[in-house]
């Protein structure tokens, strides 16, 4: 019995060891097992051939954009998902990224990710384990790893291929420059910088195949290399070079590069590097970021840095005037000679883009060589010649041109080829086109029975937003609008329909009509809505339009909506508060663009005061003009003032922002401050003077005495 139960205890410890080996086997194959993270912005072909090659036991999958928070939200490509997966800690031993790319990767499923997103995460180390751990990167889109070398397409026919996948012509000018110009560093430089600490980036130097056709080439390589994660093992060293891949991929122009930090020969990437990292580290000071953008521009690469010097004045140009010294010091680039001279010469280079010498001429403003009135006549002297000899990429050039420039152009029937006059080209660029003659409008009312019209549905969409922007004909338009809203099978036309029914037609029709149109995708009510800032004041219309106010279909849509609703509302009406409530959940950017649709009424509405000050003191900088030229432009109430005193005397003596406050008190009645506290004002201040003929104001500040 005794031999028995020991014989007993011994099977039972060996058991439990068995056991503990086999736990501690599973445990630490678990904690062996590959991190493959996956970007799928357009084809999923690529990623379904990863998964299917590397053995789930070795690999595990993580699906980056299935961070989207909102996932329902229409408006991927305001997508936080790449910022909501660093901040998740994920770790990757290889990612793969499957996307059309520009400069920036998109597709079919409207996520979007930026260069400038890859670049500032790297620099900030806020990204380590997407961006720095990976052995392995695979970049499956056109021109990622591409250098500034010539291939099968020229420089214009890069630019047509890109707008053909639906990016806009002003872009795509943008990003044929950095391709095959001078301006911008080569994308495989970008690439280094931005997988810094990668010892192998995996991309195309040209033209890269389809996800479906490249299945087979990702299926050769994995069967080259059976047991993967040995392989993935070995790769930490940057100095192997993939030769499996490049046997499996022999048909296709695949290229190699390491990260910056990893091999001596990328190391010269690394002050470069440096530089644009120090334009977003929000820790150094405005002089101290303007002073590296003003070397960057003194320095012979100024041209490859170009990118880097328009991006940050864009963003930080109201920071940059609100502080003597860094404006100094921006201004003080001007009277470089060789700068200046290699600015103009680039300029006036025909090779030069429409885009680039926009870009050149709009750092003159910036620079203070030229006024805002000047940019405003040579860029619409550069635009308007491309009506003449209209396609629908030069439509597109100009329109997304004017919207990025924050222009007005108005047109007549003299400006168009009399060939053209009634062409779909026509139809896209009378979108963005401002004109009073009723030629054009006529031109375009009898399209209605085209083939070329009913028979495309887009076409038809650009039709039928061309009948919103034109004048007069509200009896044919409205009889257009009921006449394809009718029609079996055009239900995806509804919301233009509407918003013709809404603007035009009277009655129970027409309120009916502004409440529905709050139900219908956000892409497009967006387009519809603009028309009603054409429209005669309507207490009525505005009304309907802030009873179906809704913004859980996005901001752009929340603004949209607000912005049509200012338009309409009678200076009299008691509903500017409720307006006042709806702006105020707003950011200052959105909130810019609605005053701008009041200011251009001719009146400020006292209600709306309270979300100025509010939104001032918040201290977004970058509107801080605008925001301040708005409220000298109103009466404020006796709480509204103290409100703002109490704010100017929370601010520094020298702070720009107490200057600006100071100056917004003194234009008030004087009866609304006392003696003593008007006597306080006087010193410094700092006037806001807008341009306001655009979309998004043109500001900037005056030293005055107050």
């Amino acid at each position: 019995m005794k031999t028995h139960r020991s014989t007993r205890l011994t099977h039972s410890c060996l058991s439990l060891m068995i056991a503990g080996l086999a736990f501690a086997t599973s445990t630490s194959a678990v904690a062996a097992q590959k991190t493959v993270c996956t970007v799928t912005i357009n084809s999923s072909d690529e990623r379904a051939m990863f998964i299917k090659k590397l053995p789930a036991g070795d690999f595990k999958f993580v699906e980056l954009t299935e961070f989207d928070k909102s996932a329902q939200s229409y408006d991927r490509a305001q997508s936080k998902w790449f910022e909501n997966a660093c901040a998740a800690k994920v770790q990757c031993d290889i990612l793969l990224v499957s996307a059309h790319f520009g400069g920036f990767f998109w597709g079919t499923s409207q996520y979007m990710l930026s260069m400038e997103q890859l670049e500032k995460n790297s620099c900030a180390n806020t990204c380590d384990g997407i961006l720095k751990k990976p052995k392995e990167v695979f970049l499956f889109g056109c021109n990622t790893l591409a250098s500034k070398d010539k291939d099968h397409r020229t420089q214009s026919q890069y630019t047509q291929v890109l707008i053909e996948h639906g990016m806009d012509a002003t872009l795509a000018e943008r990003v044929s420059e950095t391709r095959y110009g001078s301006v911008g560093s080569t994308f495989e430089d970008q690439m280094s910088r931005a997988f810094i600490n990668v010892p192998h980036i995996y991309g195309f130097h040209s033209t890269s195949p389809s996800g479906a056709n490249i299945r087979g080439s990702i299926s050769r390589y994995f069967d080259m290399i059976p047991n993967y994660a040995n392989h993935l093992d070995k790769m930490s060293d940057a100095s192997i070079h993939n030769d499996e891949l490049d046997r499996a991929m022999v048909d296709s122009p695949m290229a190699q590069q390491s990260g910056a930090a990893t091999v001596a020969s990328k190391a010269e990437g690394l002050p470069f590097r440096n530089q644009i990292c120090k334009t977003y580290d929000d820790k150094l000071s405005i002089v101290d970021r303007t002073k590296v953008v003003t070397n960057m521009l003194r320095s012979k690469d100024r041209m490859i840095y170009l990118d880097a010097v328009v991006r940050f004045l864009s963003q930080n140009i109201m920071m940059i005037r609100q502080n003597t010294w860094a404006n100094e010091d921006l201004l003080s680039i001007h009277k470089n000679q060789d700068v200046m001279t290699d600015l103009d010469t680039k300029k006036k280079s025909s090779e030069s883009s429409i885009n680039l010498k926009l870009d050149l001429y709009d750092l003159d403003v910036t620079l203070g060589r030229i006024q805002q009135s000047e940019f405003n006549q040579v860029a619409l002297g550069l635009l308007k010649p491309e009506l003449k000899n209209l396609t629908s990429t030069k439509a597109d050039l100009v329109c997304s041109q004017l919207a990025r420039r924050g222009l007005r152009m108005k047109v007549n029937a003299d400006d168009f080829n009399p060939a053209k006059i009634s062409s779909v080209p026509m139809l896209f660029a009378l979108q963005c086109l401002e004109t009073e003659d009723p030629r054009l409008t006529t031109a375009v009312v009898k399209m209605i029975d085209s083939p070329s019209v009913m028979r495309d549905g887009n076409n038809l969409r650009a039709y039928l937003l061309a009948l919103t922007r034109l004048p007069g004909a509200e009896a044919e338009k409205l009889a257009i609008a009921r006449r394809i809203a009718a029609l079996p099978n055009y239900g995806a036309f509804k919301p233009y329909t509407t918003g013709l029914i809404a603007a035009y037609g009277t009655g129970d029709e027409q309120l009916k009509a502004a409440g529905d149109l709050t139900k219908f995708d956000i892409h497009e009510t967006t387009y519809v809505y603009t028309m009603f800032s054409r429209r005669p004041k309507s207490e009525a219309l505005a009304s309907a339009l802030i009873s179906n106010f809704t913004n859980t279909r996005g901001r752009e849509s929340a603004m949209t909506q607000l912005s049509s609703i200012v338009s309409l509302l009678p200076e009299s009406s008691d509903k500017w508060s409720q307006v006042g409530s709806f702006i105020a959940q707003l950011n200052a950017r959105e909130q810019t663009a609605v005053f701008a649709k009041i200011i251009k009424s001719g009146f400020s509405p006292n209600a709306l005061a309270d979300v100025l000050i509010s939104t001032l003191t918040r201290g977004d900088s970058n509107y801080l003009a605008y925001q301040g030229y708005l409220l000298s432009k109103m009466s404020l109430n006796a709480q509204q003032t103290q409100n703002l005193l109490s704010y100017q005397q929370s601010q520094p003596m020298l702070s720009g922002f107490r200057a600006l406050a100071s100056w917004i008190l003194v234009t008030q009645p004087k009866n609304m401050l006392t003696k003593k506290e008007r006597s306080s004002l006087r010193g410094n201040g700092q006037k806001a003077t807008c341009e306001l003929d655009h979309e998004y104001p043109r500001c900037g500040f005056e030293a005055v005495r107050l």
